[in-house]
């Protein structure tokens, strides 16, 4: 056969190498873009124990087995099978371990010794640590033996204890098998369904055909009575991004974990299992959940939904079984001092605590610029701290109240990293318009030992409304948004109507110009208003760096009216200049974490484009080498312009829903497609593809002798004998065949 000769480089393959190196660039970025970790570890009093449970169907299913938690003393009774709490699942994920529980189950298992009422029983499945996500078969085994294991777990409570219905909580992969579970199910056996980093929309990479068919045949679980609780894990997760884990079904309830109120972290594939903070909040959510009268899950849906969102999304400090209560006008214990301030901007502080009831007065006016009320509490450890009432009772020189609304449920826990912090936002002129005979809103500190201070703020709405003006990714300057902001201000929304993609990524530097105090404190917090994805950055004496305005999924289309804001929380002591600016290198971090695994099935293709071309080649009598091959036969950007109009094209087909899904239409369904995505995916594969071959042929040149004497040394290191070391030898002289086989391999 004649070898080709032909010059190896051209323009194509000089680009595909550039497209590689800022891809390259794009990765680092990407795996280096995560928090410090700040999840605390949850720690047992007593030794754990798991109890093996027999299952009739343990001898067909040999590797498998169910378990039950206890720890300590409480073991005795897990042994001799007496459960009458409220059963709890929990379904490990790819390559888990059914000890993974601990966390959860401990942390129940204490609060139920202290509350002595009721308690929860954990539950586990040991699925021998097997690779259930790149492996789709064994998906289906672990559904069959989950089904079995939820009627043995039923079977274990006797008749006047017997619950009617379970708890599953599934980590990644096994949050998916627990979805397809709850909607096989024929009965509304399972009330509350928790996943955590769950792909539950699809696979981040589908491996085999059984892995795309079990998610093809999953059914709505919109019928069943039971609560999906989707959490995933922020940016720190590489593995499973956090769009992946939301669906579009009415009882399913998204969060991502900077979102879960008195947590605001974020946490990896791994750590959200054991993360302190978040079981935690999950652990609350759950004991709130229980109806008092039967000691069991409510069976209401509205009011699960509600607890859940009150622990997971905007906390106000309350109960919330008593949130029902609030709004309605009660009298109130109105000793103490009232003062009323004509300022509309000041702060009260109490370093030192205070003695006796204050109560703090704002004058409901009907002027533009007493529109708006912000008050910021810190340290404030009271539940019933604000309220709307009628100052007619003569006390003094003085009117107050008698009577009065409980506004507390209106506030919220904000994030902080410098004491706990309450804040309230009320727009004033409604809540006039509403009730007429209202005068005044009034918060009330009561006496304490510890420090205590409030912030008040008035204001019109149109003051602290600022419209950004995205600036375009090529300027590299920061762009002012406010020189300076107002003095003695709290707060200021900054609106982004232009954030929609979630490849944008800009950087906001909130930076102090004067502060009256050494030690300040101030937040600002990425509201997205289509889904509870809010993150958080804070600016102090010592914390300067900015917040990255990014978002997790693009905005749908639904959503096409509302607009992400970035709301500020600011110390009143200071003033503040808004400034932002884009970082490209952020956006290729962003391209790096959601086109990464589509670039394996790329370069796939172009390994057989390749092979095609030699093959093909034959027929003449020659055989390029590979670096001609991929010069000469990978020139799909020919086509692809043609599919992606054809794809177009069909979309708006009534055929189209029955043909094969591809990428693009994960990727426009997603709202992660953007011009050229495509051609800038091919580009990468073969440049990767070219990167690979140089340095396969480089290191079988420069490496053949290297590799051959550190393997004798180590065969003589490791005493082996003569036919081992003729074996080695051998296997390492047969490498390129083997490694040549393993691609095609790939490539199929």
């Amino acid at each position: 056969l004649i070898i080709n000769k032909m010059c190896p480089i051209n323009g194509f393959t000089c680009i595909c190498l550039i497209f590689v190196i800022v891809y390259g660039i794009g990765l680092v970025i990407f795996l280096s873009d995560f928090e410090e970790n700040k999840c605390e570890m949850t720690y047992m009093f007593e030794y754990p124990k798991f109890v093996k449970i027999s299952n009739k169907k343990d001898e067909q299913f040999i590797k498998y087995g169910l378990y039950a938690y206890s720890e300590g003393t409480l073991t005795t009774k897990v042994r001799s099978m007496r459960f009458d709490g409220i059963p709890v699942l929990f379904i490990p994920g790819n390559r888990g371990s059914y000890k993974q529980v601990r966390s959860l189950s401990s942390v129940a298992l204490r609060k139920a010794l202290s509350l002595r009422s009721y308690h929860f029983d954990y539950f586990t499945m040991d699925f021998n640590s097997e690779l259930s996500g790149v492996y789709g078969p064994l998906l289906y085994d672990q559904l069959k033996y989950i089904k079995y294991s939820l009627n043995r777990i039923f079977e274990l409570y006797r008749e006047g204890s017997k619950p009617n219905s379970i708890i599953i909580i599934g980590h990644s992969i096994g949050g998916v098998i627990a979805k397809k579970l709850v909607a096989e199910l024929e009965t509304n056996s399972v009330s509350i369904l928790i996943t955590l980093v769950a792909p539950l929309k699809r696979p981040p990479i589908i491996f085999d055909y059984h892995t795309s068919h079990f998610y093809n045949d999953y059914k709505s679980t919109e019928n069943n009575n039971t609560l999906i609780i989707s959490i995933s894990g922020g940016y720190s997760d590489f593995l499973v991004p956090s769009y992946l884990s939301d669906i579009k079904e009415h009882n399913l309830l998204h969060i991502v974990s900077t979102n879960i109120p008195k947590s605001w972290i974020e946490a990896n594939h791994v750590e959200i299992i054991w993360c302190k903070q978040i079981v935690l909040a999950i652990n609350r959510a759950l004991f709130d959940s229980i109806d008092l009268r039967t000691k069991q899950i409510s069976t209401n849906l509205t009011y699960l939904n509600q607890v859940f969102k009150h622990h997971l999304v905007q906390h106000s400090g309350l109960k919330v079984q008593k949130l029902g209560s609030y709004s309605v006008e009660t009298e109130i214990n109105y000793n103490g001092q009232w003062i009323e301030s004509l300022l509309r901007q000041y702060s009260v502080e109490f370093f030192h605590g205070l003695k006796e009831t204050h109560w703090y007065m704002v004058k409901l006016i009907n002027l533009p610029t007493h529109q708006m009320l912000s008050v910021l509490a810190i340290n404030l450890d009271t539940d019933n701290w604000v309220f709307a009432c009628n100052a007619y009772f003569p006390k003094g020189g003085s009117r107050v109240c008698t009577k009065a609304t409980n506004l507390t449920h209106l506030s919220e826990i904000t994030p902080s990293i410098m004491y706990k912090r309450r804040y309230l936002q009320i727009n004033m002129h409604d809540l006039k318009k509403n009730n007429g005979e209202l005068t005044h809103v009034v918060i009330r500190a009561l006496p304490t030992k510890e420090p205590l201070v409030f912030h008040m703020d008035i204001y019109n709405s149109v003051e602290r409304r600022i419209v950004v003006d995205l600036p375009n990714w090529w300027n590299l300057k920061r762009t002012i948004i406010l020189k300076e902001t107002s003095k003695n201000a709290v707060h200021y929304d900054l609106l982004l109507p232009q954030l929609q993609h979630v490849l944008q990524f800009y950087q906001l530097f909130v930076e102090p110009l004067k502060c009256g105090v050494p030690t300040h404190h101030a937040s600002a917090t990425l509201m997205v208003t289509w889904g509870n994805q809010d993150h958080h950055a804070y600016f102090t004496n010592t914390e300067r760096n900015p917040l990255n305005i990014r978002l997790y999924s693009s905005k749908p289309q639904s959503h096409s009216t509302s607009s992400a804001v970035v709301k500020l929380t600011l110390e009143p002591f200071c003033t503040y200049q808004l400034s932002i600016k884009p970082c490209i290198f952020g956006s290729l971090g962003q391209m790096a974490r959601i086109y990464t695994p589509l670039l394996l099935t790329n370069i796939a293709v172009i390994m057989l484009m390749i092979l095609r071309y030699q093959l093909k080649s034959l027929k003449n009598g020659s055989c390029p080498i590979f670096f001609v091959a991929i010069k000469e036969g990978v020139k799909a950007y020919y086509t692809l312009p043609i599919v992606k109009i054809l794809s177009v094209i069909l979309r708006k087909i009534e055929m189209y829903d029955r043909l094969p899904k591809t990428d693009i239409f994960y990727l426009t369904e997603e709202g992660t497609e953007f011009f050229g995505s495509h051609i800038i995916l091919f580009l990468c594969s073969v440049g990767i593809v070219l990167l690979l071959g140089v340095i396969y042929i480089i290191s079988l040149v420069t490496l053949d002798s290297t590799i051959n004497k550190l393997s004798l040394k180590l065969t003589g290191i490791l005493f082996l004998s003569i036919s081992s070391t003729d074996f080695i030898t051998t296997l390492l002289e047969k490498a390129p065949f083997i490694i040549a086989i393993l691609l095609v391999f790939a490539s199929i």
